[in-house]
């Protein structure tokens, strides 16, 4: 399914056409033989004259008839010949070649402006694999963080910013972007514009382009696909496969490794599936937490068949998916067997589609499908798409609108040099989605500790100021040293999503999305709403457990801790486990997020104690 790579660049002269201005060359300008004279039109415009895709598929008769609404082009032949200059009267023969060029260049204006006007325009299927694997590596950086300029900076040894082609590649293969090497060598030819060396701004202004509408089409079209066929399979097991699901009871078994002859024998308790590692999420009876293969969990007493509240079907579906594609255990499978278990889900799917869909899947160097990458990008969280229609992928730019590119590390401007707009507004975001609760809790935690309680008065807001390099601003790295300085009750983690949440929250077009800074005015407003507007409504649900056990529990925790009554979280959560047997796994997250934390994350247990009055006096 690895196109070959092109012998020439992208938009090169084909060997036997006559020579044409660079620039036109590089815009994807071809030569046409019309009427005696040599013209350049737009190459997009030659391939919907010709009836083709971008893809070089002709396309059937119903799709090219005028005004059809599956229509690839509006142009036709005859409209393109209708649009051609009259004939050059004899009397002005003599004008020169110089009228013939700015003639060709209105013809080409118009024709530009006709693409433009109509949507037509489209990517050839070259251009659209490098922009689909440019948009892969952009999200890839974006999600784990990374300095993509650092990793380039280290294989530049001149430096001047020119790459051989196996240091390009090499830098490449060195981010972990989840491309085959043959992916990165398209790449590398799609970037390489001239010569043996690949220019790394030219490289960074491609990555920082908005994502091209049939990209975002493609892109959605795959998740969808995917997201559906999962539901299927999660459908069809009720969200468990084998008994396997969160509650469940199991054992472990059949580990062959040192650690893992350790464990075979023990029992515990399902927590979740990872569908990141592709594993499930075990709090063992000795109170640690393992991942481990489903393979390897003997079940002594089935999960319900109804998934627990809050377990996201996203997740629980990747399951049973996961299954059918690990055929045996193994989670890199070759593209073929991967494409032949989607294929049993979907017989309907065609070659064509195949091949879009294969640009799309994480795959390991030697151009295997990375199937845990694959459910944890495009099935656990899928970004959009309908999932019910995915019978055809993208291929016209009519059919979508333009999405905006992301954010990505080493590529914005420091907030040390740049200072958000005062424009923003100082009211608190409202924060959704499934983190919401999560963020209401620490902002409420982290307002008792500020702001402080009657008759305790708090240091205020303002300490954050403190911490921050700019008199506005403070970056997310700098909120995170004055939590794990001070002791404010909220871990460096909880911080940073607090900031990533206020981000993205105020949207893409603020300044501080943009640079990454934090108004200090906006986080003193949200942290004042977030203490004023109290406990998030989740927390009712825990009113069907029994606190006493809870309470005995905690105290002995606390008590028993050898770093001065801060307990790690796997111990916490598996000791509040034992003492809560009915409690869900949502339950369970919302009572670690209710207790205060140091700046290291370690849980301070009688702060929950102190919070439901379990026994207050024992808090300091």
């Amino acid at each position: 399914f690895a196109p070959p790579i092109p012998s020439q660049p992208p938009h090169s002269n084909p060997p036997d056409a006559p020579a044409w201005p660079p620039a036109r060359a590089r815009a994807g300008w071809a030569p046409v033989e019309r009427a005696g004279m040599n013209r350049t039109w737009p190459a997009s415009d030659i391939a919907a004259a010709s009836g083709t895709d971008p893809c070089g598929l002709v396309q059937p008769a119903s799709l090219k008839r005028p005004g059809s609404k599956n229509s690839v082009s509006t142009f036709s032949p005859e409209s393109l010949r209708t649009r051609e200059p009259s004939p050059v009267p004899s009397s002005a023969s003599s004008r020169g070649a110089d009228d013939d060029v700015g003639s060709s260049r209105r013809i080409g204006q118009s024709i530009s402006r006709m693409r433009r006007s109509s949507g037509s325009q489209q990517l050839d299927e070259g251009e659209l694999r490098a922009k689909v694997y440019l948009s892969r590596i952009r999200r890839c950086l974006a999600a784990r963080r990374r300095n993509w300029f650092s990793f380039f900076a280290s294989f530049d040894a001149r430096p001047d910013g020119m790459l051989r082609e196996a240091d390009f590649e090499a830098a490449l293969q060195s981010m972990g972007v989840h491309l085959s090497d043959w992916e990165i060598r398209e790449v590398r030819a799609y970037v390489q514009r001239t010569g043996k060396s690949v220019s790394v701004d030219h490289f960074g202004a491609l990555l920082q382009q908005a994502v091209p509408p049939e990209v975002s089409k493609t892109e959605s079209w795959g998740r969808a696909l995917l997201a559906s066929l999962a539901r299927e399979a999660g459908n069809a097991n009720s969200g468990t496969v084998d008994g396997l699901g969160t509650g469940a009871m199991v054992r472990v078994q059949g580990l062959q490794s040192d650690s893992g002859l350790k464990l075979n024998g023990l029992e515990g308790m399902v927590d979740k599936w990872d569908p990141a590692a592709s594993r499930w999420v075990v709090w063992l009876n000795n109170g640690e937490l393992k991942s481990v293969r489903p393979e390897h969990l003997h079940v002594l007493r089935p999960a319900s068949k109804s998934p627990p509240p809050g377990n996201s079907p996203g997740i629980a579906t990747t399951v049973a998916f996961y299954k059918r594609l690990c055929k045996g255990g193994q989670t890199v499978v070759p593209a073929e067997d991967f494409l032949a278990s989607i294929q049993e889900l979907t017989p309907n799917l065609d070659d064509v589609q195949g091949r879009r869909l294969m640009i799309l899947l994480p795959k390991k160097s030697d151009g295997q499908v990375d199937v845990p990458e694959v459910l944890g990008q495009l099935v656990a969280s899928p970004a959009g798409g309908d999932a019910s229609q995915h019978s055809l992928p993208p291929r016209s730019i009519s059919e979508v609108s333009t999405t905006a590119g992301e954010s990505l590390p080493g590529s914005v401007p420091s907030p040390r040099e740049t200072h958000p707009s005062s424009s923003i507004s100082a009211s608190a975001p409202t924060f959704t989605g499934p983190s919401r609760a999560h963020v209401q809790a620490v902002l409420w935690r982290l307002g008792r500790h500020v702001l402080g309680r009657p008759p305790l008065m708090g240091p205020g807001t303002r300490v954050f100021r403190l911490f921050a390099a700019g008199t506005e601003a403070a970056r997310p790295e700098e909120l995170r040293e004055a939590v794990a300085c001070l002791p404010l009750g909220v871990s460096a983690a909880e911080m940073q999503s607090v900031s990533e949440h206020m981000r993205d929250s105020a949207g893409p077009t603020s300044a501080y999305y943009r640079n990454g800074a934090i108004p200090l005015s906006q986080l003193e407003s949200v942290i004042e709403a977030s203490h004023s507007a109290g406990l998030p409504p989740e927390v009712a649900e825990l009113g069907s457990l029994d606190l006493a056990p809870l309470a005995t529990a905690l105290q002995k925790l606390g008590s028993a801790s050898a770093r001065g009554g801060r307990v790690a979280p796997t111990e916490f959560r598996a000791r509040v486990a034992q003492a809560l047997p009915n409690a869900t796994a949502a339950q369970l997250e919302l009572l670690m997020t209710l207790t205060d934390k140091d700046g290291d994350g370690f849980l301070l247990p009688f702060t929950l104690l102190a919070l439901f009055r379990a026994d207050s006096s024992t808090v300091a």
